[in-house]
């Protein structure tokens, strides 16, 4: 069996807990001392640092496994940005971390951690390990929780520690007959001694005088801490040379992509500067970086057939180079997002993530929607990269920067090194120059053409059609790019007024001669004010602006009947005026214009089967007339346009496997449809198309997503199979989906349907060790 290839430096994620990582990762190893013996004499310990320190992969690859071996302890990994009561999260880490490393695992009893540290049993062959609880990102306690929330969690922490009764389980205890004493097996008559466990705090160092609020509730907190500090040079160059001298051995699972190769003296001590910087501080993040884009270096020669033994200053290119590895991953992560949203990410990371000084700064989502319009799934390949780092704070989303180290090569992409508000008195005096010096010019070119009319009027009608259309390209930035670059800073008021100065000059002129392209051209207006005006909730001026958009098309297509584009900006023109009246609920005007927009897109498709994004508009056509369908109850009847979409979607990844937006559909594009079949109890065709989903994202890549799809699908496949009264077929797929490491709620609905599955073939037993409950 082929082996899979590994890099010796992971780049921008962390190390993990499995022997690859643990077999790479150097660098720490008195941090790793130190810590372990820490851990080993204190029940409760905080590790803090800076942000991207390094403190959970000191802990995954440094750490976790010498605790097992050594101590006989069993790390715990939770983390508090995923819903739930804390016992509840704490329960869900403790099974996934059971079966991962084949654990003999007892559950525990009761509704506290005290009650369940206390009964919770983990064996390894004939030897009891006491487990340490582990809470990476503590921070998260601050961000993402209420008030009375952390005052919960603080109880439930600080009760592990007292030494005395819990006070509920002291409640429970007094509740007790004196029968129930002498025969119940109840968490009320456990000894007062605590549990045996231990916990790790590990946050971010500014947040540790916030453990202040809950010093109180938590006894000792502040009395066993470990700071973990920045690497020195001696641990750089640890972290450097021994990845890049590791030998395949028996200990790796999987094979290096490159053979093991050294670096010169000058070339070390040149990266090690470089890493220091103007800061004097060397992240591992930065390192791991520019040593994982050094290794790729390697790999691309070895493959022209040229291996390189050692890293020379001359191979490295001086700090030039090293630079550009920073902005090349800034550009490379750019270049992962789809044409359409680059722009839009690369003005959200040089305006929006940093400061004038190049300082980073979070942003909430729906900010970043409203000022740069990019919602959460644009900036999906930005979080996976590690480039962008989303953090939960209570009802919303934050986004920044994962890394200090990033801040660098974005502030060097930036086209000014203005501040925010110079920005905004810069763009607002070239606004009103350009929109002076647009209608001077053409108040000139009026004058001009009326004497070029007077000496030859043919040639004066072809230089004014000429420099219209020249004025036209003016107007066309005024209204599109200048727009995106006013809108983000809040100069609507400079937006408004140009786009209604370019519609009076748009009046003034007329249409009659107009060529066809100067009429495309002031159709794109027109939208793009109907576009503005929607995200702002005018529906109905929205509506206004997008029919003068269409009458233009419309005119355009008529003046050039074979030009295809025309027919296809009709279409979309159409699909626009569809969804103003979709959001004024007006439903059967909608289907009426979506069904026009359609029939366009299908004769374009048909005239050239080759045009795959013209097959893609058909796909979003059928898409758009069945959810308007399935608003008015219309089941049947949507769920034969839904078919139809996801057929054309399926084709089109068939195509071409690599495109990134078409898989994208493909993915949602099934779950409406099933959902349908199921609601016309056709259970058996929704069985059917959910095989075919999971089938699809099985060959898919494995990121968190796919894994996420994979898994809510063997949930609705063990459903629908439960309700075709198929048990075998819904316990198969059950066990399936709790193959996949998801989310907390999807895995509690996969063992639910599992153990409804048992139920139905009598095997009770398995049922009630799923589910004690019933």
């Amino acid at each position: 069996m082929n082996q899979l290839s590994i890099d010796r430096y992971p780049g921008p994620r962390s190390f993990r807990d499995n022997p690859d990582d643990r077999l790479l990762f150097h660098g720490r190893k008195e941090e790793i001392e130190l810590l372990f013996h820490r851990i080993c004499a204190a029940h409760l310990l905080v590790l803090f640092g800076k942000s991207g320190v390094g403190k959970t992969s000191l802990l995954q690859a440094g750490v976790f496994q010498k605790l097992r071996e050594e101590q006989h302890m069993l790390p715990l990994l939770v983390r508090l940005n995923i819903p739930g009561a804390l016992l509840e999260i704490i329960q869900a880490a403790a099974r996934e971390t059971s079966r991962k490393l084949a654990i003999d695992y007892t559950p525990g009893e009761g509704e506290t951690l005290w009650e369940f540290f206390k009964t919770a049993m983990f064996w390894q062959g004939d030897l009891l390990l006491t487990p340490v609880l582990v809470f990476d990102q503590f921070e998260e306690i601050f961000t993402l929780k209420q008030a009375e929330e952390r005052a919960g969690v603080a109880r439930e922490l600080g009760d592990l520690f007292r030494g005395v009764l819990p006070q509920s389980v002291r409640q429970k205890r007094q509740m007790l007959t004196a029968a129930e004493k002498g025969s119940a097996a109840s968490t009320a008559l456990l000894s007062e001694q605590p549990p045996n466990i231990r916990v790790i705090l590990s946050m971010r160092e500014d947040f540790l005088g916030a453990l202040q609020e809950l010093a109180a509730d938590i006894p000792g907190i502040f009395d066993d801490r470990v700071r973990l500090n920045p690497l020195s040079d001696t641990q750089a160059e640890q972290a450097i040379r021994q990845p890049a001298a590791s030998p395949q051995t028996a200990a790796t699972r999987s094979r290096f992509m490159t053979p093991p190769f050294s670096y010169e003296d000058d070339a070390l001590a040149e990266i090690i500067r470089y890493l220091r910087g103007k800061s004097g501080v060397i992240e591992p993040f930065q390192l791991q970086l520019v040593c994982h884009d050094i290794e790729e270096q390697m790999a691309q020669q070895a493959a022209k057939g040229q291996p390189i033994a050692c890293i020379t200053s001359k191979l490295l290119g001086g700090e030039k180079r090293l630079d550009a590895i920073g902005e090349n991953f800034y550009q490379q992560t750019l270049a992962k997002l789809p044409r359409h949203h680059r722009r839009k990410a690369q003005r959200l990371c040089e305006e929006g993530l940093l400061n004038a000084e190049g300082f980073r700064l979070p942003l909430q989502e729906n900010e970043i929607a409203k000022e740069y319009h990019l919602d959460s799934q644009a900036l999906v390949p930005l979080v996976e990269a590690r480039f962008l780092r989303k953090e939960p704070r209570l009802e919303s989303y934050f986004y920044e920067l994962s890394h200090d180290s990033l801040a660098r090569p974005i502030v060097k992409s930036r086209p000014w090194k203005l501040t925010r508000k110079q920005r905004l008195v810069a763009y607002s005096g070239v606004a009103t120059l350009m929109i002076v010096a647009v209608f001077g010019y053409l108040q000139w070119q009026a004058k001009e053409d009326a004497y070029a009319a007077e000496k030859e009027a043919n040639s004066a009608r072809q230089q004014a059609q000429a420099a219209r259309e020249a004025a036209e390209d003016i107007l066309n930035f005024l209204v599109f790019e200048l727009r995106d670059r006013l809108t983000p800073i809040g100069r609507l008021d400079i937006v408004e007024m140009v786009q209604q100065r370019v519609n009076d000059y748009y009046q003034q002129l007329g249409i009659e001669g107009q060529s066809a392209r100067v009429l495309n051209q002031r159709a794109a207006s027109y939208s793009s004010e109907g576009d503005r005006l929607f995200a702002q909730g005018k529906l109905e001026k929205a509506r206004e602006a997008y029919q003068q958009s269409f009458s233009l098309i419309e005119q355009i297509s008529r003046l050039e009947p074979d030009y295809l584009p025309w027919q296809h900006n009709l279409s979309v023109s159409l699909d626009n005026l569809g969804n103003v009246l979709n959001a004024q609920g007006k439903l059967e005007e909608a289907q009426k214009t979506y069904q026009e927009s359609l029939v366009i897109a299908q004769k374009l498709a048909a005239h050239d089967p080759s045009n795959t994004q013209w097959q893609r508009d058909v796909s979003v056509s059928f898409n758009k007339v069945g959810d308007v369908l399935n608003a008015q109850g219309k089941l049947e009847e949507a769920l034969a346009f839904y078919q139809k979409a996801l057929a054309i979607s399926e084709s089109l990844v068939v195509h071409d496997p690599s495109n990134v937006i078409w898989k994208r559909d493909l993915s949602w594009l099934y779950d409406t449809p099933v959902s349908l079949l199921a609601e016309l109890n056709r259970f058996n065709e929704a069985v059917e198309l959910v095989q075919r989903q999971v089938a699809w994202l099985g060959k898919q890549e494995n990121s968190p997503e796919v894994r996420q799809a994979l898994a809510g699908a063997y949930l609705r496949l063990a459903w629908y199979e439960l309700f075709n009264r198929q048990p075998e077929q819904a316990i198969e797929a059950s066990e399936r989906g709790l193959e996949i490491e998801t989310d907390e709620q999807i895995e509690a609905t996969l063992h639910t349907n599992l153990a409804h599955g048992y139920l139905l073939i009598d095997q009770y037993e398995k049922a009630k060790a799923i589910l004690p409950a019933l």
